[in-house]
């Protein structure tokens, strides 16, 4: 049996998004509770390539899951900015995203594996407190 690294990403693309969609949602007993505690909507994420390399999309490499169809996903591009608010250029100088208003489509088989990124959105650098 071959493995298959399309269904392999799939699936867990299809549960983040599941899962994301639920922040969104209002629930019967809890309303908007969850996304005003979390304060967000958005479950940022960044790609691996089959090469091992970290996917990067018009100069970015976090999105935002917004459909997974056969074969392919549509993300919204999150872009990333330094201590200095200039966009960042790597992983490891970026201290905040935002949202963008484009989207991509890309195609699951250059994909190895996804990883959940845990960096604030703009809006949540106000009320987080210096450290020093």
């Amino acid at each position: 049996m071959q493995f298959d690294k399309k269904i392999a990403l799939q699936e867990p693309l299809q549960e983040l998004l599941f899962i994301q969609n639920q922040l969104c949602q209002p629930s019967k007993y809890y309303g908007t509770l969850l996304q005003q505690r979390l304060g967000t909507d958005t479950i940022p994420f960044l790609v691996i390539t089959v090469e091992g390399e970290i996917l990067f999309v018009n100069k970015t490499c976090f999105f935002r899951i917004e459909a997974v169809e056969d074969h392919q996903i549509t993300v919204l591009l999150l872009q990333a900015y330094t201590a200095d608010n200039e966009e960042a250029l790597s992983v490891k100088e970026a201290l905040y995203i935002k949202k963008t208003a484009i989207k991509a489509v890309l195609p699951l088989h250059g994909m190895a594996a996804i990883q959940l990124i845990d960096l604030p959105f703009e809006h949540e650098l106000s009320s987080m407190e210096t450290k020093w």
